[in-house]
């Protein structure tokens, strides 16, 4: 998980995650950019009562979209990753295994990856609503070379679920 002043959304997410109903080791790895909104301590805290939770503080300028998570990746000790966003919720106790189990699942059909749709929160802009809508819709597909996508489908991939 990258984060940067998200205490309030890690409250929120950090139990959520903690209490997934799932039969595979779990480890949370929060990366940590310069928040000063109390986002370290928040994590630390956790950190110190739950083994699972690992907190990582990096400078500010050293963040980078790709390279941050791919530095996630070098830490993580299990056979799955699964990223998330600062700000991202998870909708229940199901969310993990609901991502990862199409990757799983579909390992016979080279599945490599999953993600999962962003669900707008109650207090969102209009415009990220509808952002939302547009680039997750209410469908799920598999994308491989036989399978006819559009130009936004076959490009993007959500690194926030």
């Amino acid at each position: 998980m990258v984060a940067k002043n998200e205490a309030a959304n890690l409250r929120r997410s950090l139990p959520l995650i903690l209490q997934q109903r799932t039969a595979r080791s779990l480890e949370v790895i929060v990366i940590d950019s310069g928040s000063t909104d109390g986002s370290p301590d928040v994590v630390g805290t956790l950190a110190q009562r739950d083994p699972r939770v690992r907190l990582v503080q990096i400078p500010p300028d050293a963040f980078h979209h790709a390279k941050t998570r791919n530095f996630g990746v070098s830490l993580a000790r299990g056979p799955f990753v699964a990223f998330l966003g600062g700000d991202a919720i998870p909708d229940g106790p199901t969310w993990l295994d609901a991502l990862v189990e199409p990757v799983v699942n579909g390992a016979q059909s080279r599945v490599a990856a999953s993600y999962g749709r962003q669900v707008p929160k109650p207090d969102a802009t209009p415009s990220n609503v509808c952002r939302m809508r547009f680039v997750y819709g209410d469908y799920s597909f598999i994308k491989d070379r036989d399978t006819p996508l559009t130009a936004k489908d076959r490009y993007f991939f959500s690194t926030v679920n």
